[in-house]
């Protein structure tokens, strides 16, 4: 009786257990292979094809599918499947040269600050990025959708751009970040992909036109009528200078600002302006900050302790600072470069070579750039 009880109970059970193993082996096939597996099972294989490494829409060509996102593996792993990285104090490169205490902290709160955006960002727009990259789920999306996702990336782009002037690209949460926000925007609007995340802030101008020669301060090419125009005018670069401006010198070797100081006081270098020198930006910005000195001109190297000249220019502009601010460095006259300083909010820059001090007669070329840059000003009417 006993043994006729147990095959009974057996019988019962392997039901059950047959219906119970499918979902344990799906449960571990899900583990094993991810998610991503079960989503291209679940498509059906007539609706997909394989074109170098990429799954597509059978039969459409990817240029004429609507902006079709093509469903790649390691794009959704290391985007929407896999966390941001969390920021810490001692794993942030920071882009500065021996920076304060004071300025680590205010960059790490920003930094951090930017990655819990960019995470509730993330946990807002992940399903869409996944439903997008299935076949048989992605839908066209809305004007207003596509405007309203735009404008959050545009946000999140905007501080990563900021940021991008205090911290190191090579950063990993900067990187991860900078790496979300190309794939959303990707999937939201591909035909803006590629022209949208501009690393280089803008200072948007419409008082001047950027045009190399000028930017790099060489001397006025002018035409004859020009010329006589302002011969009659008695309109010169040596007269239209204002006078007794404010001038502070930025640059973190020290033999170049005691030949600018040696020159200066020697009257053969920015003679009858004042001009101050500085080794260190916070030093700098903390004396323009709480109004023991003003500055019409600024000369700066490009990378100076406590942020050199992109985080000067950066923090000026932010605060509406007017001024004059002209870039002083070893680079070569490019074109590029010119654009790039330009949009950063420079006004010119001098190309100066390494101990460019001992050259016999230096000065001049600082003297004549000062004096072409408001000839330029001048004569084009800049006004910012």
């Amino acid at each position: 009786m006993r043994s006729v009880l147990y095959i009974s109970l057996i019988c019962f059970a392997l039901p059950c257990l047959a219906q119970s193993l499918p979902a344990k082996h799906a449960a571990k096939a899900l583990a094993g292979q991810g998610v991503l597996e079960q989503a291209l099972k679940q498509a059906s294989a007539q609706q997909l094809r394989v074109v170098q490494g990429k799954i597509l829409l059978s039969g459409k060509n990817p240029a004429l599918s609507g902006g079709f996102v093509a469903l790649e593996r390691h794009e959704l792993e290391h985007n929407v499947f896999a966390a941001l990285p969390v920021p810490r104090l001692e794993n942030m490169k920071l882009g500065i040269v021996a920076p304060t205490a004071k300025q680590k902290e205010i960059i790490f709160t920003k930094y951090a600050d930017l990655a819990e955006k960019t995470r509730a960002f993330k946990a807002e727009i992940d399903g869409l990025l996944y439903y997008q990259s299935r076949p048989s789920e992605r839908r066209e999306l809305s004007v207003q959708e596509k405007q309203y996702w735009l404008e959050k990336i545009s946000a999140l782009s905007r501080e990563l751009n900021i940021l991008s002037l205090s911290v190191e690209e090579t950063d990993p949460v900067f990187m991860r970040i900078k790496k979300y926000l190309r794939y959303a925007l990707s999937v939201v609007a591909p035909e803006m992909e590629g022209a949208f995340l501009d690393l280089f802030p803008t200072d948007s101008r419409t008082d001047r036109v950027l045009k190399v020669e000028e930017f790099y301060l060489h001397d006025p090419t002018a035409n004859r009528f020009e010329l006589w125009r302002n011969f009659f005018k008695k309109e010169n670069p040596t007269q239209l200078v204002p006078k007794g401006l404010k001038i502070a010198v930025l640059n973190d070797r020290q033999s170049f600002l005691w030949a600018i100081e040696e020159s200066y006081q020697e009257k053969l270098l920015f003679k009858g302006h004042y001009v101050k020198t500085y080794a260190h930006a916070a030093n700098l910005l903390d004396d323009m900050r709480v109004g023991r000195e003003t500055f019409d001109v600024i000369l700066s190297d490009l990378h100076v302790p406590g942020g050199g000249g992109y985080h000067v220019v950066q923090t000026l502009r932010a605060r509406g600072y007017k001024g004059v601010i002209i870039a002083a460095s070893a680079y070569p006259e490019l074109t590029y470069m010119a654009q790039a300083l330009y949009k950063r909010g420079f006004d010119g820059m001098f190309a100066i070579p390494e101990i460019f001090e001992l050259n016999p007669h230096w000065y001049d070329r600082l003297n004549q750039g000062l004096r072409n840059y408001f000839y330029y000003r001048h004569t084009n009417g800049w006004m910012r």
